[in-house]
C-alpha cells in the first residue's frame, strides 16, 4: 500500500514537472492594464497634467525616489508645475499579483527630466504598486533604485 502511494506521488511529481507552467487566468490581460495605466502616469508627467496624475494616484499614496525623498500625493502634485517627463522608456516589465485587488509592476526605466529648467537623465529600477478600490485602479506606492552605470 505504501508503495502504491509512492509510486502515485512520484507520478503525479513527474508530470507536475513536465508541465508547463500557465500564468494565472486573467495575468496577461492584468499586465496590459496597469502598464496602460502606468504609462498615462508618465504621459500625465510629460504633459504637467496634474488632474490626470492626481486621477491615477491614491490619496494615500507613497513614493520613495532614487534620491530618498519619500513624497505623498500630496507632495507630488506640489512639485507637478516645476517637474516635466521629457522622454521615457519602459522596459521588462513583469507583474506581481498579491491579490485580486492588488499588484504591482516592476521594470527598468529611463527617462530625461527637467526640474525648474534644469535637465537630467535617470535609469532605475521601479515598482510601481496598485489597489483596485471602488472598482478602479490607483497607484498607492512607487519606489525607484538607481542602476549603476
Amino acid at each position: 500500500m505504501r508503495r502504491s502511494i509512492l509510486v502515485l506521488l512520484l507520478a503525479a511529481a513527474a508530470v507536475a514537472a513536465d508541465a508547463p507552467s500557465k500564468s494565472p487566468p486573467g495575468k496577461k490581460q492584468l499586465q496590459e492594464e496597469l502598464l496602460t495605466l502606468e504609462k498615462s502616469g508618465w504621459e500625465a508627467l510629460k504633459k504637467q497634467d496634474q488632474d490626470a496624475f492626481a486621477a491615477l494616484t491614491a490619496d494615500d499614496f507613497v513614493g520613495i525616489f532614487s534620491d530618498g525623498n519619500r513624497v505623498t500625493k500630496a507632495d507630488l502634485l506640489k512639485l507637478l508645475p516645476d517637474f516635466r517627463v521629457t522622454g521615457y522608456t519602459l522596459e521588462g516589465v513583469e507583474l506581481v499579483v498579491f491579490s485580486r485587488d492588488a499588484a504591482a509592476l516592476t521594470f527598468k526605466a529611463a527617462y530625461e527630466s527637467e526640474t525648474k529648467g534644469e535637465k537630467s537623465k535617470s535609469e532605475v529600477r521601479a515598482t510601481s504598486t496598485w489597489a483596485r478600490r471602488g472598482g478602479k485602479w490607483q497607484n498607492v506606492f512607487y519606489q525607484e533604485t538607481p542602476l549603476k552605470k
